[in-house]
Order: structure tokens, then C-alpha cells, then sequence
């Protein structure tokens, strides 16, 4: 790792001693915008998180959702609907850590100096009917090439209807079950 990169690791301890996690916004250079966590497995006991396709400030808000919901207790199973986190539905579905390598160095980086097993999963919205990417008739579908952290699903980003919900809703982010 060159300096840069040490730096960037030592501000995410520092923030995880803090705050007990920390979220990373994904390398762009892998041609999508997205967010991840650091500190999930070793503070919770629960998978660091992937979320791609919202705005920043939604982002962040429904990962602080779901951290906050960790550290309460709270256990969320691979592809079950996550209750009462926005107005839409939201699910989690597990990622290959084979392919998490390039969404996720930090978190990788830290779970394996701690000699924790890392775990992924990816937080999935529903399209504005309530459907999710790999139902058939998922409005988000374009046809548009990008990359995705799994290769088992094709994890969409969130159509415009659901973006245009989510800030005019000012994301509706519930902190609590």
C-alpha cells in the first residue's frame, strides 16, 4: 500500500474505535457509485454492508439505519424484506467475497488483520412496484452494462421513480423497527 492508502486505512480504525464502524464510498473507478461498511463483523458480529445507486445522503442514512439496528440486535437473513428502514422495500442478499475484493479493500483489509472471517451482503431496493432486480418485471432493468459486486444477481440500480420517492420522502429512514 502507498501512503495515501495507509492514511485512508488509519482514519477508518480511528473511526470504527470511535463509532464502532465506519462507511466507505466504493472505488469509482470500477464504474459504480456506492458505499460500504467497515467495522460490522468486528463490532456487531454481522456482515459489512454493500449499497449501490442512491445519493449519497441516503446512503448514508440507511446504512446508519442498519448499523444502529445491528447494535441493537437485530439479525437480518439473505434475501428476506428488512421492515420499517424506508418507504420502499429492502432486502440484503449475500455477496461472494471473491468479488467483493475490488468493492471493499478497507473492509477486507480490516476483517483479516483481526483474523475475522469477512462477510458481505448487499443492501437491495425495491423498484417503485415493490419488485426487486431479479423479478422478472423489475422496472429498473435497462439493459445498461455495469459492473455488480455479485455475479450470482444482477443488482440494479434504483429507477428514477424510486430516487425521485426517496428525496422528496427525504429518504422516510426509520432508525427503529
Amino acid at each position: 500500500m502507498d501512503e495515501i492508502n495507509i492514511g485512508v486505512e488509519r482514519a477508518i480504525e480511528r473511526d470504527v474505535k470511535r463509532c464502532r464502524y465506519a462507511v466507505v464510498r466504493c472505488d469509482r473507478t470500477h464504474g459504480a457509485d456506492g458505499f460500504y461498511s467497515v467495522g460490522m463483523c468486528a463490532s456487531f458480529g454481522r456482515p459489512e454492508l454493500l449499497l449501490f445507486g442512491l445519493p449519497a445522503e441516503q446512503a448514508l442514512d440507511l446504512m446508519y439505519a442498519v448499523a444502529w439496528r445491528y447494535a441493537k440486535g437485530e439479525r437480518f437473513d439473505d434475501g428476506v424484506v428488512v421492515e420499517n428502514l424506508l418507504p420502499l422495500r429492502v432486502t440484503m442478499k449475500h455477496v461472494d467475497i471473491a468479488t467483493t475484493a475490488r468493492w471493499a479493500p478497507y473492509a477486507l483489509s480490516f476483517c483479516r488483520a483481526r483474523t475475522l472471517v469477512p462477510a458481505f451482503t448487499q443492501l437491495v431496493i425495491a423498484d417503485a412496484s415493490g419488485r426487486f432486480p431479479w423479478d422478472a418485471a423489475y422496472a429498473g432493468r435497462t439493459g445498461a452494462a455495469r459492473p455488480w459486486p455479485s455475479e450470482d444477481h444482477v443488482y440494479a440500480l434504483p429507477d428514477a421513480a424510486v430516487l425521485a420517492a426517496l428525496t422528496a420522502r427525504g429518504a422516510g429512514i426509520a432508525m427503529s423497527a
